[in-house]
Order: C-alpha cells, then sequence, then structure tokens
C-alpha cells in the first residue's frame, strides 16, 4: 500500500433514478480511453462509481484514487472540464478529500487468516 494514496470521495443524493442514470451516461463518455490514458499518466489510479443500496433514493459514492496529492492536482484541469458540459441531473453533493491511513495491506500478520 502506498502511504500517499489520495482519494476524494463524493456522496450523491440524485432527485431520481432518471438523474443518476444521465450521471452514469456523462460518466461513461468523459472518461474515454484518451483520457483514462491521460490520466494514468498523470497519477490517478482508478475511478468508480458505487451505487448505493437504497429503495427510498438514488444515491451513489464516486470514488476518484490518486497515487498521491500531487498527482490529483495533475489530473484536476481535466475533472473541471466536468462543469464545462450541459448536466442531465440534479443532485445534492458532500465531497471530502484525503489519504488512505488504514487498510488490510498494512497488516502485518494478514497470514494469520488464510492469505
Amino acid at each position: 500500500m502506498s502511504e500517499n494514496t489520495y482519494f476524494t470521495v463524493m456522496n450523491v443524493t440524485f432527485i431520481s433514478s432518471g438523474d443518476l442514470k444521465n450521471f452514469k451516461e456523462k460518466a461513461a463518455t468523459f472518461n474515454n480511453n484518451k483520457a483514462i490514458k491521460f490520466l494514468k499518466e498523470n497519477g490517478q489510479v482508478n475511478y468508480s462509481i458505487i451505487e448505493v443500496e437504497d429503495a427510498d433514493s438514488a444515491k451513489a459514492i464516486i470514488l476518484w484514487e490518486y497515487k498521491d496529492k500531487e498527482a490529483r492536482e495533475k489530473c484536476q484541469d481535466y475533472w473541471n472540464k466536468w462543469f464545462e458540459f450541459d448536466d442531465n441531473y440534479i443532485a445534492k453533493v458532500t465531497v471530502s478529500r484525503g489519504y488512505r491511513t488504514f487498510d488490510w495491506t498494512s497488516l502485518p500478520n494478514l497470514l494469520e487468516y488464510g492469505q
């Protein structure tokens, strides 16, 4: 595990499942092969949309993973272009950023659990 792995986590509540669908379609278009190549070359490790299982609302967690904070800064110009295109959805958003400080790969006795 890289001790410098840096994340942006966005919790999103959409007004409808149709709005979530529109968001995912925009994300699929925005994350084309050329973009992914550029982002990976600049230190972005992954981009994920996790749909929250909640029958009463349309929620998602959007996760950007970078090798470090500097990589996020290099990739940010690309991600800011997101706002240049019309959005066909309404959503409430909360954004958090920070470093991964713990995960299973940092446990010294992981082999005791059958790994």
